[in-house]
């Protein structure tokens, strides 16, 4: 099972398309990068992927180990922040398991 999985996330404001239908997997143990220029939506993707903005379609689905704390599927309708009733202890530790 992919640890991140990003599939079909499209994001708005108004009428600029920042993201459009954009998809991809993470396997445990893989590490990726999101590169582009400046306004190319890398920080709209980001904040999408955390939970911080809600997307106008798509999915993500995010999971680390086998606590449903960090599980979690982000629909568009959602909208909540995957971190938000995190220690910072448990925040720390899955920064720190997902890069080792």
């Amino acid at each position: 099972m992919s640890l991140l999985q990003v599939a079909g996330i499209s994001k708005q404001f108004g009428g600029l398309a920042a993201l459009t239908n954009v998809s991809l997997q993470v396997q445990p143990g893989e590490r990726r990068a999101i590169i582009g220029p400046n306004g190319a939506g890398k920080t709209t993707l980001f904040n999408v992927i955390t939970g911080e903005l809600s997307p106008n379609g798509g999915m993500v689905h995010f999971e680390i180990g086998t606590s449903p704390r960090y599980r979690f599927t982000h629909a568009p309708t959602s909208g909540w922040d995957i971190l938000s009733s995190a220690t910072i202890f448990s925040s720390v530790s899955l920064s720190l398991k997902t890069c080792a």
